[in-house]
């Protein structure tokens, strides 16, 4: 089988000074398996995970800009979270992010959430926008507890005041609030509002219309993007957990990681076949079911004919050999092949589709799969 991977490479960024805590309704939120409870904007998600804490996210689950609260173990207080923060910390995060990492800003002291902490702020670089990560630490006689904002650079007024409502609120125990409602299943990253880029974009296609070519002098490319899951929201995956996979929700009954990129998830609802999700960059995650990589939908064009001089079509055959044709062939084969956004890729160039290539393999979804699955 031959494929063609696309990566959407999507950077994601964030820092700097303390904004007032915002006029914003807030949420009681117990975390159980942190043993506190602390308010959360209802217009934030927040899920637990293990080895991690709670997390709130204060925009898409998975992603930059977001809250991490972390209780210490009572048997691992801090003695001295000054020297913790400006050398334990500062060399995890310099060998974390290597030649990345731009520098840090010394520990002081915090004013937030009306309580005095101590905290100290490491950037580093991901592309060409720079991430903040500010550690602060809140020494308390009940435990003591550690609160990381991660933020893009300039854009940081948004988590800083979920950071004041995390701080503000927090308290062990927590008996008299509301439990955390359970996190919603993982879904596709949602791509509505993407541009179509005619200059040079690439795109998984579905070609469709192609009774109109020779009756109105056009067909349709349905445009897509293979579809992406947030890496953490991924590797934070647990037993029933629910996640959605082109369009079906599926409940986690056990995940077999084959190794540091590829994890399989068996699920509860009878399934032929199998799910596997792969890294494909340090953000994003896609998934392969059975042979076929799920996609999502971006925009429709239509496209006009005659297509470019220089236009050119390449099959590749199940043994792998290619055949190139020219627009007029191409033509003339639309009504042979199946194009669909499975095993099919279109380029523009200069405003003009000047590229597509099909595999013979994969088809897409089987017949008897294209149905939510039930649970067994």
């Amino acid at each position: 089988m031959k494929r063609f991977a696309m990566i959407l490479v999507l950077v994601l960024l964030a820092c700097a000074c303390l904004p007032a805590l915002a006029d914003t309704e807030l949420a009681a939120v117990t975390c159980a398996e942190g043993g506190f409870s602390t308010k959360v904007p209802t217009d934030c998600t927040a899920q637990y995970t293990e080895g991690t804490g709670l997390q709130i996210y204060t925009d898409v689950a998975g992603y930059i800009p977001y809250v991490i609260i972390s209780p210490r173990p009572a048997d691992k207080q801090f003695s001295d979270p000054t020297n913790y923060l400006n050398n334990v910390y500062r060399e995890y995060m310099e060998e974390k992010y290597g030649e990345s990492m731009l520098g840090t800003n010394p520990a002081r002291k915090w004013e937030i959430g009306g309580k005095k902490l101590i905290g100290a702020r490491y950037l580093y670089q991901v592309s060409d926008a720079t991430v903040c990560l500010l550690r602060l630490i809140e020494q308390r006689e009940d435990g003591d507890v550690e609160y990381t904002a991660k933020f893009i650079v300039g854009e940081d007024e948004k988590t800083m005041e979920v950071l004041d409502a995390a701080v503000r609120y927090y308290s062990r125990g927590g008996a008299d609030s509301a439990p955390a409602a359970p996190p919603e299943a993982l879904r596709p990253v949602d791509m509505s509002g993407v541009e179509v880029d005619t200059n040079g974009g690439v795109y998984w296609a579905a070609i469709t219309d192609t009774d109109r070519v020779t009756d109105g002098g056009f067909f349709t490319a349905r445009l897509y993007y293979q579809s992406l899951y947030p890496a953490a929201a991924v590797e934070a995956l647990s037993e029933n957990a629910k996640i959605v996979v082109n369009g079906w929700e599926f409940t986690v009954e056990k995940l077999v990681h084959h190794d540091e990129k590829t994890v399989e998830i068996y699920p509860k609802e009878a399934f032929d076949g199998y799910i596997v999700l792969n890294k494909a960059s340090d953000y994003f995650y896609t998934a392969l079911v059975n042979d076929w990589v799920p996609c999502t939908h971006i925009a429709d064009q239509k496209i006009m004919l005659p297509l470019a001089n220089d236009f050119t079509f390449l099959w590749l055959s199940g043994d792998e050999e290619a055949t190139v044709y020219d627009a007029d062939s191409f033509i003339k084969l639309l009504d042979e092949a199946e194009l669909n956004q499975y095993n099919t890729q279109l380029q523009y160039s200069s405003g003009l589709v000047m590229m597509i290539v099909h595999t013979s393999y994969p088809y897409g979804p089987e017949a008897e799969v294209t149905t939510q699955p039930t649970a067994s």
